[in-house]
């Protein structure tokens, strides 16, 4: 049997759902992070759009337990080898995942932060320190441990440029203004940083793995996050780069367009729910540009956006379930995926 990340790689139908928990790879905690997106779009068409709030509420709810049963699996993994966690860090494929564990929690305290403000508030810092001592080690272990650019791929736009602008997203919203500007900062920068990198080895290397073919999704998120962020911490003003953070998030949607026949070519597998968030994040986004205008028209655009990401994610959600009990959601082990095209 072969291993990946301490996973094993042989299909799981005989497992207890017990035993199938501990096998979970770190691209996993993207449920319960796009779940959370999708949460935080119906929270957004509630407040603005007379929608329900007991959805978002749900769904917070629904992502939270999700997240907690995951965090539990990979508690008891590194309880049992505290190897994995460096061994994962080493992973120049999945190792950015790891960013999606105290991302997740991030956006949970979001959740929690119109019903009980300081406990969010402490979810947040907690979740947030866990993020930046993440982020310090990995960019520390790259620059220790070079890796190679074929092996590079939109999921590094998570530790730094979504931990960044997503952070500075929440924490305004608990009312730490200061540290959201500071998470701003380091998410735009990161952004400008990896976003060549992640360009560079997308126009001259080698096309991805086909298993790392969702993350192209992610590609979409830096502008929206950061125009979601900027919204937040102006109070929606529209200045120059509100502008500015719309016209590139209008590009990148246009080169998710004409990137969906190479999507519909692929095998479902985990690397999906890169669409989750990403996609949930452009449609909070788009919500918040509908609210500034358009009159009549707002209404039914917004519900029928909050309609299509949620039947897309709920799409997801299923397939998922399926996928999980005939064992086929598990990622190649890494020595393999450049001869996975």
């Amino acid at each position: 049997m072969r291993y990946h990340l301490g996973l094993p790689m042989r299909r799981p139908h005989a497992q207890s759902w017990q035993q199938l928990a501990i096998t979970l790879p770190p691209t996993f905690f993207g449920i319960s992070f796009g779940l959370g997106g999708l949460a935080g779009v119906w929270r957004l068409a509630a407040t603005r759009f007379s929608l329900s709030m007991h959805i978002g509420d749900i769904l917070y709810l629904l992502a939270a337990l999700i997240f907690l049963f995951l965090l539990t699996a990979w508690i008891t993994k590194l309880l049992a080898d505290p190897h994995l966690f460096a061994q994962a860090v080493h992973d120049p494929w999945q190792g950015p995942f790891l960013a999606l564990i105290p991302l997740s929690g991030i956006v949970l305290a979001f959740g929690l932060q119109p019903y009980a403000l300081g406990p969010a508030r402490l979810l947040f810092l907690l979740f947030w320190i866990a993020l930046l001592l993440l982020n310090g080690w990995m960019i520390g272990q790259w620059v220790t441990d070079p890796i190679a650019l074929s092996t590079f791929h939109p999921g590094y736009f998570l530790p730094v440029t979504a931990g960044g602008l997503v952070s500075a997203d929440v924490a305004a919203h608990v009312n730490l203004s200061g540290l959201a500007w500071a998470n701003f900062g380091m998410g735009i920068i990161g952004w400008f940083l990896y976003g060549s990198l992640i360009m560079g080895r997308l126009f001259f290397q080698p096309a991805l793995p086909t298993a790392f073919l969702p993350t192209m999704a992610i590609w979409v998120a830096p502008p929206v996050l950061a125009g979601n962020a900027y919204f937040t911490l102006t109070h929606g003003g529209l200045t120059i780069p509100a502008f500015l953070f719309a016209g590139y998030t209008v590009l990148m949607i246009l080169v998710q367009v004409r990137l969906i026949p190479r999507y519909r070519r692929m095998s479902f597998g985990p690397g999906f729910w890169s669409f989750a968030f990403s996609y949930a994040a452009v449609a909070t986004y788009v919500l918040r540009w509908l609210a500034l205008g358009l009159g009549k028209w707002v209404v039914p655009l917004s519900y029928l956006i909050v309609l299509a990401i949620t039947l897309a994610i709920g799409i997801i959600s299923v397939r998922t379930f399926f996928a999980l009990k005939q064992g086929t959601v598990f990622l190649p082990p890494s020595d393999t995926l450049m001869n996975n095209e």
